[in-house]
Parts: C-alpha cells; sequence; structure tokens
C-alpha cells in the first residue's frame, strides 16, 4: 500500500494528513546541511540550520541524535517547523518515511513549505504532516494554573469524538510505518503521547528522543513519572540537557 493510499485509510479527516509534493520552483540557494554536505535547498531550510546550530544546546542535541540514527522511518511529536527531518533526511534510506506532527496551526504553513523542500533536495523519502495532537485516545486540552499569559498544563477531557488525540500506536499502524526514531517535545503532554505508543515501545524498540518538562507536567503527574514508564519496558536513557526546565534525553533499548 502507498503511503497516500495509507493515509486515506485512517480513522480521522484525511484533511488532518498531508503528504508532502516536491517543490515545483528551483530551489534557490546552497544549504549545508549536518552531514557537512552542501545541497540544493530553500531559505527556510537555511534558517532552521542557523537556528540549530546557534546555541549550544540545541546544537549538541542534534550532533547526539544524528549520530544515533542509522537510516529508518522517523515519527516526529512536536515537529513545529520539521527541524528533525531536515537533521535526518541524509542519513535516510531510499523509501524511509518522516512522519511530522503539528497540531499548532501557526505552525503548519512553514511546516509544509520546509517538507516540500526537502521531498525536493531528497526526492527518494516520503515526508508525511499530521495536524491532529497525538496522545492518548483522550481529548486533551491546555489549563492554565499560571493565568493565562503564563505556560499551559494539559489534562484530558470528554469531548467529541474528532477532538480525540490519535495514538502513535494507531497511527504507526494506520501508515504502515516502523519507526526507527521517535522524537518527542510536546511542552508537557508527554504522558498522553508515551500512553499512546506502549505498544511502539515494547514491540518497535525505536531509539527515543524524549523532552520533559517538568513543571509543566499535567496535575498528578511527576517528570519521573515517565523515566520510570521509560525504564519499566527496557530502555536507558543518556542525558544531554538536564535542567529544572527541562530534561532532555536519548533513549535506547537496553542490549
Amino acid at each position: 500500500m502507498s503511503l497516500r493510499s495509507a493515509v486515506r485509510s485512517l480513522p480521522f479527516a484525511s484533511s488532518l494528513v498531508h503528504v508532502a509534493r516536491r517543490a515545483a520552483a528551483p530551489l534557490p540557494r546552497q544549504v549545508r546541511f549536518w552531514d557537512g554536505v552542501d545541497r540544493p535547498a530553500t531559505e527556510g531550510v537555511a534558517q532552521l540550520f542557523r537556528l540549530w546550530r546557534r546555541g549550544a544546546e540545541t546544537a549538541a542535541e542534534s550532533t547526539a541524535v544524528f549520530a544515533a540514527y542509522d537510516g529508518g522511518d522517523v515519527v516526529d511529536i512536536g515537529a513545529f517547523h520539521g527541524w528533525y527531518a531536515a537533521l535526518l533526511s541524509p542519513k535516510a534510506r531510499p523509501g524511509d518515511t518522516f512522519v511530522l506532527v503539528e497540531p499548532d496551526a501557526s505552525a503548519i504553513p512553514t511546516l509544509l513549505r520546509i517538507v516540500g523542500a526537502l521531498a525536493q533536495t531528497f526526492p527518494d523519502l516520503h515526508y508525511c504532516v499530521v495536524t491532529k495532537a497525538a496522545g492518548d485516545g483522550s481529548c486533551v486540552r491546555p489549563v492554565y494554573p499560571y493565568g493565562t499569559d503564563g505556560h499551559p498544563r494539559f489534562e484530558a477531557v470528554e469531548g467529541d469524538d474528532r477532538d480525540r488525540s490519535v495514538t502513535l500506536d494507531g497511527l504507526v499502524a494506520g501508515l504502515g510505518v516502523r519507526p526507527a526514531l521517535l522524537k518527542v517535545d510536546v511542552e508537557g503532554a508527554e504522558v498522553y503521547v508515551l500512553k499512546g505508543a506502549l505498544g511502539m515501545l515494547e514491540a518497535g524498540a525505536p531509539r527515543v528522543m524524549l523532552e520533559v518538562h517538568p513543571r509543566w507536567q499535567p496535575e498528578g503527574v511527576e517528570a519521573d513519572d515517565l523515566l520510570t514508564l521509560m525504564r519499566e519496558r527496557g530502555y536507558v536513557a543518556e542525558d544531554l540537557d538536564v535542567s529544572e526546565d527541562a530534561i532532555r534525553q536519548l533513549w535506547r533499548r537496553a542490549s
């Protein structure tokens, strides 16, 4: 089954999924990718590389993830503008698929432009943008314990079926992908994403780049709960950056 056919078979509106088509216009400039090779790309792709090379923490994360990835399908939860696709595409194998999940409507236009350009730079790869939130199948909404100007927390609530989050287990099965790498950066909703990915974590053993925000967890959830969830499934972590605000770790299945 082709990726486009798989999208049509998903149990939620296919309008929420976009399979990237190659950008129609010629790519206007050369961009040095993370492997040190200059390739034709767009200014938007170039801006991503400048941004992620600029900070010591973001550069270190990118270097660690790039080294850990040896090809295979990638699922990026909280893709924003598609940095992980730009970072890892040079190491992907022909036919590999990048599934980029980003429900923030304000990020989608830029994300689609980026993956359109990448599809032209790397014509043997597939890029799929999902604009439905990933979670445990519940309806997840933000709450604002610090006021509307503060960062939200998330909570599961009752809601209409169309508002339910899509589980990673369901999404991966529906699209027919086998993730070699999973990245999760969802600003405090990590517990919902991981609970919806238990089958994949237990059976597929992907590398997992997990960013946990201790202060933004739902009521009754601690950061240690998420780390324990990973350890109980046989994963061990490499610390990339640990602070009071964020824990960034690269997980692998223990040998």
